[in-house]
């Protein structure tokens, strides 16, 4: 799924929606202004997530993606540039 560049999206938006769409694989929330909340869910509730697009998501921490890393045993790339 695709929200690049959706920058009208809320943390409590794709909170809401990661925690419906528990098959996603492959996310891409690039371009937006989500925060550490967001990625912590993604975390929580993606179990089967393998490919994550962060690029230019700036206020997204170390700390949730090192979270990220931990909980999701399947995922395989993580874009976090810019």
């Amino acid at each position: 799924m695709s929200l690049w560049g959706v920058t009208g999206i809320t943390d409590e938006g794709v909170v809401a929606l990661v925690r419906k769409a528990k098959s996603l694989e492959h996310l891409n929330v690039g371009g937006t202004f989500i925060t550490d909340d967001t990625v912590i869910a993604i975390a929580c509730h993606s179990y089967r997530l393998k490919v994550l697009n962060l690029w230019g998501c700036r206020h997204v921490t170390e700390a949730a993606i090192l979270i990220l890393a931990r909980c999701c045993p399947k995922l395989i790339s993580i874009n976090v540039w810019g």
